[in-house]
């Protein structure tokens, strides 16, 4: 009988993906990043603020969300222009 191959199986140089703990680790990670935002407009701390902003930035441009990145880059750079 001819060997098929399994769809579950990984590939060779395949890493098999752990959903589960992706999952959990980008709940954390999310978890903690609204607690720093709370910290940072708890404390009224106006440089941790933007630099929260710009890690928001990151993290909108890194899963697609280019409608909220390009918003937060104008709010942003308008801060930059009027600040200067």
């Amino acid at each position: 009988m001819p060997y098929v191959e399994n769809e579950k199986t990984p590939k060779p140089g395949e890493v098999k993906q752990d959903y589960h703990n992706n999952y959990h680790v980008a709940k954390l990670t999310f978890g903690l990043i609204l607690m720093f935002f709370r910290d940072v407009i708890r404390e009224g701390d106006g440089d941790r603020f933007f630099d929260t902003y710009k890690v928001a930035l990151l993290l909108y441009d890194t899963h697609g969300h280019y409608k909220y990145a390009s918003a937060l880059l104008l709010h942003l750079g308008k801060h930059t222009l009027y600040s200067s």
